[in-house]
Order: C-alpha cells, then structure tokens, then sequence
C-alpha cells in the first residue's frame, strides 16, 4: 500500500500559510486566461471585454464552488455557525459549483446587450423615433430607438 501524506500548507510567512489548493486556483485562472486571450482575440473580442467577464466569473466560480461543496454537506454544523461557509481554509470546494457558477455568469454577461435591446427596442435611424437622453451618453453616435418594449404591454 502506498500512502502518499502531503503538507497542505505549500510555504508560510510569517503568521500567513499559502495552501496547495490556493496556488493551483492561481495557477488555474493564470492558464485559462493566457488560453482564452488568443482565442477570444481571434473571435473579434476586446480586451476590457474579457476583463469583464473575468471580473465576474473568477469570483462567482470561487462562490460557486465553496456553496456547492457546503450544500453536499450535513447542513447542521453550518445552521449552527454559518460563518463556517465562509471557512474556506478549512477546505472544502466543489468544481462542479463553479462550474455551474460560471455558466450562470456568463450567460447574463453575454445576454444583457440582448436584453437591453428588448427593453430599448433596436437603433434605428428615423427622426420621429424615441431617444432615451441617458443611453445617448453610452451610445458612440445619437441613435433612436423603436420602443418595442411599449408595443408588447
């Protein structure tokens, strides 16, 4: 029988212990973004719309992964202290939480131009449309807007 006992503690300083788990979040999220980069510059994406979407699936996988793993739980010591969900050096992450986590974020990342253009209606160039003064601020050019939404109600 081989018995294979590993430190979970990678080094510390001073009162500070990094975890093995932690690198390999580092390590992890490092290698998805130097893959995804090329991939979503050749799709014809931007910079800051990658950092968009990081900005909200990093933590939202982090989240994602800590709940799914307290929900497969008993649930009891964690009704009797909930800050334990929180205990994250405790251990405890389920990829499958983050995984699930991600998707939902990228869904409404991806879908909220969609959305905003039910709620908005589509740019059209006709004068007698309606312009909304506070997304003429967003838009490059002053558009107008078929008020779709206004139709449906």
């Amino acid at each position: 029988m081989i018995v294979f006992n590993m430190n979970p503690v990678a080094f510390s300083v001073g009162p500070i212990s990094v975890h093995w788990y932690g690198l390999m979040y580092v390590v992890g999220i490092t290698v998805g973004l130097l893959v995804a980069w090329p991939y979503a510059r050749s799709k014809g994406f931007t910079q800051s719309q990658l950092e968009k979407v990081v900005y909200w699936a990093v933590p939202a996988g982090l989240v994602g992964a800590r709940l799914y793993f307290v929900i497969q739980q008993p649930l009891g010591p964690y009704l009797a202290e909930p800050w334990r969900i929180l205990a994250v050096w405790q251990g405890g992450t389920a990829f499958y939480g983050a995984i699930f986590a991600v998707v939902i974020v990228l869904l409404i990342v991806g879908w909220r131009p969609f959305l905003t253009q039910i709620v908005l209606g589509i740019v059209l160039t006709i004068k007698w449309l309606y312009s909304f003064s506070n997304q003429e601020k967003q838009l490059k050019e002053a558009a107008s807007f078929k008020p779709s939404l206004l139709y449906s109600t």
